[in-house]
């Protein structure tokens, strides 16, 4: 298992987040998204090297309406 934590182009809200988060999960390569730090455009996740890439979380972020950046932690 692997931290990282993606920077988003934009502050999300609550449901946004939530909402991203539940897409990740729907993705089956994130094993868990949690809440935003207190900034709302960062999210911390942790997925499975095995079924994810760093690249393929940013494209499922575009695929989200998202600009995403990994900060490798």
């Amino acid at each position: 298992m692997r931290e990282t934590m993606l920077h988003l182009d934009k502050a999300l809200s609550e449901v946004e987040r939530e909402r991203f988060c539940a897409r990740l999960q729907g993705e089956g390569v994130i094993c868990e998204a949690a809440n935003a730090s207190m900034k709302p455009h960062l999210i911390f996740i942790t997925y499975d090297e095995d079924r994810a890439s760093p690249h393929e979380l940013v494209r499922m972020a575009a695929d989200a309406g998202f600009v995403a950046r990994v900060i490798d932690l």
